[in-house]
């Protein structure tokens, strides 16, 4: 073989290994590159994942705060129409109590047990034995005694006043104390009276209708 079929040789040789050295290169730079591109892509997935979760966090933070703050307005809104109804119910409660307590002095038997009442009152409140009775003056002394009578009252000197700005009830004053059974007095302590009367209003509102 001559030189030159050598050197042809040797060179072909040289270019097919050349050949494969680039092709192999070729190959891991390709395979690099790819698993670089999966990372990327991974990494971009995981980062637009995260946005996605904080921006959906941000969002329904934003939403709990917004219905927060609409539960508040509407509990505040419900709040003061409920206490605008209570004190509505109450002042008419307030005056049906009035018309009523007018009404039972008006009522014969009931105006006695009312007086005798006031008379218990005062036996148990009073020390001293000499008592000022002021009373409406169309009471009729008979029943005025009757009511004294019924309790036992032999013990202690009534003076019947008549009042003629007394329309019912009845208040009796010793040595400076005093039994006030007028409306004025029994209904004094409003306070009282109004939470006992919205107690029981609501009592009735949450009772169960009848037939139910």
């Amino acid at each position: 073989m001559s030189s030159d079929q050598n050197n042809r040789q040797a060179l072909a040789g040289l270019l097919t290994h050349i050949r494969e050295e680039v092709a192999r290169e070729c190959a891991e730079i390709e395979n690099r590159t790819e698993a670089q591109i999966r990372d990327i892509l991974r990494d971009a997935r995981r980062q637009a994942r995260q946005r996605v979760v904080r921006a959906l966090a941000a969002q329904r933070a934003e939403l709990d705060s917004r219905c927060a703050s609409e539960r508040a307005a509407v509990e505040t809104r419900l709040r003061r129409r409920h206490q605008q109804l209570s004190r509505q119910a109450l002042d008419q409660g307030w005056g049906l109590l009035h018309a009523e307590l007018i009404r039972r002095w008006q009522s014969a038997p009931e105006r006695q047990e009312w007086a005798q009442a006031a008379l218990r009152s005062a036996q148990s409140r009073l020390v001293a034995r000499c008592w000022r009775v002021h009373c409406p003056p169309d009471w009729p002394i008979a029943q005025r005694q009757a009511a004294s009578a019924a309790i036992g009252t032999e013990a202690v000197k009534l003076q019947w006043q008549d009042d003629p700005a007394m329309a019912c009830g009845l208040r009796i004053a010793a040595d400076g104390a005093c039994v006030d059974a007028t409306p004025a007095g029994l209904l004094a302590q409003r306070d009282r009276i109004e939470g006992r009367l919205l107690a029981a209003i609501e009592a009735a509102a949450q009772a169960p209708s009848a037939g139910q």
